[in-house]
């Protein structure tokens, strides 16, 4: 939705004015800047077809302070990449809202007529300690 807001915005006004600075978002992702709050996005306000880029940047870093509440019944999967560490941050804080999780570690590589499985030094053992411990626990998945 905010994709096609965007282009429509465009259509309209014919060029996006750029972003005061102060809205501007961080380059950098850290758990520090998160800011944990007592309403839901629901309660905010936030969950509708009209999305401005403001609200987004505004919301960007906080979220529901009851993070083993889980809103969405369905089945959700989250991929953590190894040179992201900011997945691995949100699964360990929001575990309890995926039904699975999938590092995405190892890598199947071909050699010759063989394929070989890579990526072994990319799991982190406390990582998946940190993920089980969620409330509803997510399934780990390749």
């Amino acid at each position: 939705l905010l994709c096609l807001d965007t282009v429509q915005a465009r259509r309209k006004v014919g060029r996006m004015k750029k972003p005061k600075p102060s809205l501007t978002p961080r380059k950098t992702f850290s758990t520090a800047t998160w800011e944990p709050v007592k309403e839901t996005v629901v309660q905010r306000g936030l969950v509708n077809e009209d999305v401005h880029p403001h609200d987004v940047l505004h919301h960007h870093n906080r979220y529901y302070h009851n993070t083993s509440a889980r809103v969405f019944l369905g089945e959700t999967l989250a991929y953590v990449t190894p040179w992201n560490n900011h997945g691995y941050d949100v699964a360990k804080v929001f575990g309890s809202k995926f039904t699975y999780v999938s590092p995405v570690w190892f890598q199947i590589k071909s050699q010759g007529k063989m394929a070989i499985l890579q990526g072994a030094h990319d799991v982190d053992a406390g990582w998946i300690r940190d993920v089980r411990r969620a409330t509803h626990q997510p399934l780990l998945v390749p």
